[in-house]
């Protein structure tokens, strides 16, 4: 039996454009992140409520910043289900560390630079929650 090697493939088989522009963001995430690394552990992040510092703020940003996005990238390449499950995870930390940084941090960084970050984790989360169907095949 000969296999055709000239198989149409399925238009829903393809990453939908919105969350392929989440996979390119995403990339840009992660390598911004590594970048960042050295100057996080020196200047520390907050961390819901608190500045952590040194390993703890370095073992946040690896498993956050770089370690989840890798998770949920790979999933979304290889169409897995458990990829949705990861992105909401991380994102919704995200967006829930944006929420109490408003209130507890407020006096360090200005409002812009709490709710836009917060806002983009909305959208990742809000598109790639639209586009699940892609995950189940």
């Amino acid at each position: 039996m000969k296999k055709n090697i000239n198989k149409k493939t399925n238009k829903n088989d393809k990453m939908p454009t919105a969350l392929k522009v989440v996979f390119a963001l995403s990339l840009l995430w992660i390598l911004g992140s590594i970048f960042a690394l050295s100057g996080r552990l020196e200047l520390g992040i907050p961390f819901f409520g608190f500045y952590l510092y040194g390993f703890s703020a370095g073992l946040v940003v690896y498993l956050l910043d770089i370690i989840g996005p890798i998770a949920f990238l790979i999933g979304l390449w290889n169409k897995k289900t458990w990829a949705v499950p990861v992105a909401y995870t991380y994102l919704i930390i995200f967006i829930l560390n944006s929420i109490v940084a408003l209130f507890t941090l407020g006096d360090k960084f200005t409002t812009g630079q709490i709710l836009i970050p917060a806002l983009v984790y909305f959208i990742f989360l809000a598109t790639i929650c639209k586009n699940k169907k892609y995950f189940n095949k």
